[in-house]
């Protein structure tokens, strides 16, 4: 597993005169790095996923050839925690929204079924009236899962995320504390009023682009499709650098 915090951000937390006169921030440096080892995404959890994603896609392949499954939110777009829900959503490659009711309707007359006859299943709710419905299962009676229907509008959203925290690990690790803050304070969610985890991430990668001590590149959104690995033009060399001395 990579490491949760970089030296280049640890020692810009530790440094005792990073601006601040004599205060030593170290101690808030270990608690930070500490916490990210608690909640980090373990080899266990993803080798779970895996699994959890190909019996999906065996089900999902057999409504029909043109059938798809793909991961989405935070444990897909590399802002994931332990704790964190498996999103998909399975649609049919080329179809548009307007299909959303049909999908829907196979969805439930034939994919249900299909996973309840599948003993690593739990069908624990379903959501038919949502705007967008929603299959809630858990798989291995360990991983939640909530598996949608012609969601695919989440799927550049989630490549686009990925791409920013592929480009080094301070990005992933700041937007994992932002999220981890929202949580504690109760201010995270749309459903209670509040900005949902990935509008809080979107701000977290908004002042890495703005502040003038780190720069971070902004990437094309135009060219996130949703579609296969992260695209070739969002590859880009950067260094993420952190003032380590006083102004």
């Amino acid at each position: 597993m990579p490491r949760l915090v970089s030296p280049s951000s640890a020692q810009a937390f530790g440094n005792s005169a990073n601006g601040y006169g004599n205060y030593d921030a170290r101690p808030l440096a270990e608690a930070i790095q500490g916490r990210l080892s608690q909640v980090a995404l373990t080899e266990a959890d993803l080798v779970l996923v895996g699994q959890c994603m190909d019996e999906l896609a065996v089900a999902v392949l057999r409504l029909g050839q043109r059938w798809c499954v793909q991961p989405f939110g935070g444990i897909a777009n590399g802002f994931g925690i332990s704790s964190s829900d498996l999103d998909v959503t399975c649609y049919v490659e080329g179809m548009d929204a307007s299909y959303a009711s049909v999908a829907m309707h196979e969805m439930r007359t034939h994919l249900v079924p299909l996973l309840s006859e599948n003993p690593r299943f739990e069908i624990v709710e379903q959501i038919w009236n949502a705007r967008i419905p929603i299959l809630k299962l858990r798989f291995d009676a360990v991983l939640d899962v909530d598996l949608s229907c012609h969601n695919a509008e989440a799927l550049p959203n989630t490549q686009l995320l990925r791409a920013y925290s592929d480009l080094a690990p301070a990005v992933h690790e700041l937007g994992l504390l932002v999220k981890l803050w929202a949580r504690s304070e109760g201010v995270c969610g749309a459903r209670s009023g509040y900005l949902s985890s990935y509008s809080l991430t979107l701000m977290a990668i908004y002042y890495l682009q703005v502040d003038p001590a780190v720069q971070m590149p902004c990437l094309p959104t135009h060219i996130f499709t949703g579609r296969g690995l992260t695209p070739q033009a969002a590859r880009v060399a950067w260094t993420c650098r952190f003032p380590t001395t006083a102004a």
